[in-house]
């Protein structure tokens, strides 16, 4: 178009006078040229006519962006979003703003106008080839249970098919490991998380369906403990592996069927074992230079024992984890509500084997002491907490009581030891595996909560600020 009207009179963007006056070639006359023009305007494109990438990519360097043709609102492409801010959708949902792009669309956060309530919207894209939602929303009701969102309804604006669905507001999984700076979570934090998605598993097998690429980047758990499936949570949080990897050794291998219900759920549970090494130990069960030595590691490698790796683990879920991991499938758990039966017991056990709250403080303040002995002792009803004046003694404490909260002053004295360097010590003992550090102080610096948290100290106190009102949430 730009060449058309760059032309002088008579020619056709360049062409010779004669193919403008009606050539052998193509369109010949400008007026055809013109109205072909008109006939594939900005209301009609599409992906067979229209390569958004390939144009800008066949620009030349330098020229101005308003040569460039760009995608409007709606493609894939575009940077512009399907919908924008405050924009009522059918007259019933006020947009608030965008919560994920993703391939299939993109995700609003909006206000039901006529139930008063926070929903999710995601609309789908214009491109051709875009798959319609209504197969994924079949998919996300056909599954019974919390793993999976409530789907309201179907509409269509302004040519754009869109979905409404509950909004689900939490973290992933990854996140939740991630904040422990690899200790991984406390055991029956883990064990409860485990006991929900082994139940979400038997809730989706349940509906005849697979998920082959659960990691937990595609898990997001909300402020109340509920399990959200990203595959079923319309697109709010990752349907898929950042990798796009399946990592079960019989898919990497291609010795299994697709089509096998048995193949299909044999693999899901190998990923809830590689889930359940990486929220108790901090880390995945394999880890290798490249992704093909990942890839040859999950195949050959036998991983390593999850008791070994942190010491408040029970044996028996050391071994079952080990059989999750098992490298042919027929030696995994026959299904996942065995699997979750089997956590749920283990779970309880280890409950009821913690029914007290070990708190060690050390300080060599008694007058520090005295008082954050009863607030803990008032934030527990079974807390049982006692105190080291020293680095030497909070060492032997802790290996002879294994507490599960550790709070350490950190003033410049602490026997031998500033506090900060106890912090240190403490954590990378093995006995200090899955217990709580806080770091507690009259007064924190800016800078000292970031620090503390890259040695291993995941919470930072300060009295002056509230900070014993902290320790009775901890």
């Amino acid at each position: 178009g730009a060449r058309i009207a760059a032309s002088p009179p008579g020619t056709c963007g360049g062409c010779s006078s004669e193919r403008a006056e009606g050539g052998r070639d193509g369109y010949g006359a400008r007026q055809k040229a013109t109205t072909f023009l008109e006939r594939i305007g900005p209301l009609r494109y599409n992906r067979r006519w229209v390569s958004w990438r390939g144009k800008e990519k066949s620009n030349p360097q330098g020229s101005s962006a308003s040569s460039r043709i760009q995608a409007p609102s709606g493609f894939r492409d575009s940077d512009q979003p399907i919908f924008g801010v405050g924009e009522v959708v059918s007259s019933a949902f006020q947009i608030r703003g965008t919560v994920a792009k993703v391939e299939t669309g993109q995700v609003f956060e909006a206000w039901d106008m006529m139930l008063e309530r926070t929903v999710a919207l995601k609309a789908g894209w214009r491109d051709a080839g875009t798959p319609p939602l209504l197969p994924e929303v079949r998919v996300t009701r056909s599954v019974v249970g919390p793993c999976a969102v409530t789907v309201f309804g179907l509409g269509n604006y302004k040519s754009i098919e869109y979905a409404v669905a509950e909004r689900v507001v939490g973290e992933t999984l990854a996140d939740r490991v991630a904040a422990t700076s690899g200790a991984g979570v406390a055991l029956v934090e883990a064990l409860e998380i485990l006991c929900r998605l082994a139940t979400s598993l038997t809730a989706v097998h349940g509906a005849h369906l697979w998920l082959r690429d659960l990691t937990p980047d595609t898990v997001l758990i909300t402020e109340a403990g509920r399990l959200v499936l990203g595959r079923f949570s319309l697109s709010q949080v990752r349907a898929g592996s950042a990798e796009g990897i399946c990592f079960a050794p019989e898919v990497i291998t291609g010795i299994y069927d697709p089509n096998d219900a048995i193949a299909g759920a044999a693999i899901d549970l190998y990923h809830l074992g590689c889930i359940a090494v990486e929220l108790i130990a901090g880390r995945a069960p394999y880890l290798g230079d490249s992704m093909k030595a990942t890839l040859f590691n999950h195949v050959h490698v036998r991983p390593s024992v999850l008791a070994s790796m942190r010491g408040d683990v029970p044996v028996e879920l050391s071994d079952l984890v080990a059989e999750l991991l098992a490298k042919q499938a027929e030696r995994r758990p026959s299904s996942a509500a065995d699997v979750a039966a089997q956590l749920e017991t283990i779970r309880v056990r280890v409950a009821g084997a913690r029914r007290t709250v070990r708190v060690l403080i050390v300080d060599d303040d008694s007058e520090r002491v005295r008082p954050l002995w009863s607030v803990v002792r008032r934030a527990h009803a079974r807390a049982v907490v006692d105190a080291a004046r020293d680095s030497a003694d909070a060492v032997t404490k802790l290996r002879r009581d294994r507490p599960d909260v550790v709070i350490v002053n950190i003033a410049p004295s602490a026997g031998s030891m500033s506090g900060l360097e106890v912090c240190m010590y403490l954590h990378g003992l093995d006995e200090a595996r899955g217990t709580m550090l806080v770091a507690m102080a009259d007064r924190m610096q800016p800078g000292d909560a970031s620090l503390l948290a890259h040695l291993g100290v995941p919470f930072a106190l300060s009295r002056d600020a509230g900070g014993y009102g902290a320790v009775t949430d901890l």
